[in-house]
């Protein structure tokens, strides 16, 4: 079962500078990372992250630009466009972000799309690949895929409460994640406190 987090959890997140690589796309381009959040968290939370327990929650985090203009899409863009973000794993859409302030109830705050998702208790271990995909209104797509993702690096590793990495495979066979994934060049600066896109929690 997928579980989707509403408003007011994904504004409970809010730390951590967005980091991560460039998806360029017709349309738009993608900066995204994963973070854990603090729901069932079993780990540090508002941290960039690959590895999971099950139970514990994975924050998708995003920032979209216009690919014409190299700006970040505004509200009134976003709203006009019918823009749509998703987080995706192994190919599942498994819970759509917000574009909300962050952090919460702060002087200063950067709106940036986030959301959690809820590992199931049950959710099955091994690695597992991710991605972040961009649709609109007019059918424009444009996905991010984090580097290496093509031989099974960059993926979310998925584990029991306590257990141990999985031995070396494809991703779903219990490969394990890559030492991280590096920041993009040029990636924007958060002013100030980092934040942390929402998600339910921590992240």
């Amino acid at each position: 079962a997928r579980v989707r987090l509403g408003l007011a959890a994904a504004l409970a997140l809010a730390c951590g500078a967005l980091t991560g690589a460039f998806a360029q796309a017709s349309g738009y381009f993608i900066q995204a990372d994963t973070v854990r959040g603090a729901v069932g968290a079993q780990g540090a939370v508002c941290v960039i992250n690959s590895v999971f327990m099950q139970g514990e929650q994975v924050v998708f985090r995003a920032y979209v630009y216009d690919a014409a203009t190299g700006e970040q899409l505004t509200q009134e863009e976003i709203d006009a466009r019918g823009v749509k973000v998703y987080g995706v794993i192994d190919g599942e859409r498994v819970v759509e972000l917000e574009y909300v302030p962050h952090p919460p109830e702060s002087e200063q705050t950067e709106f940036f799309w986030a959301r959690g998702y809820q590992l199931p208790a049950d959710h099955p271990t091994g690695n597992f690949t991710w991605s972040v995909e961009v649709e609109d209104a007019a059918g424009t797509t444009a996905a991010y895929q984090p580097p290496g993702h093509t031989v099974g690096l960059g993926a979310l590793t998925i584990l029991p409460p306590g257990g141990a990495p999985a031995a070396p495979g494809a991703p779903g066979e219990g490969a394990p994640p890559p030492g991280g994934s590096p920041e993009a060049p040029g990636a924007p600066e958060t002013p100030g406190a980092p934040a942390a896109p929402g998600g339910g929690g921590g992240g």
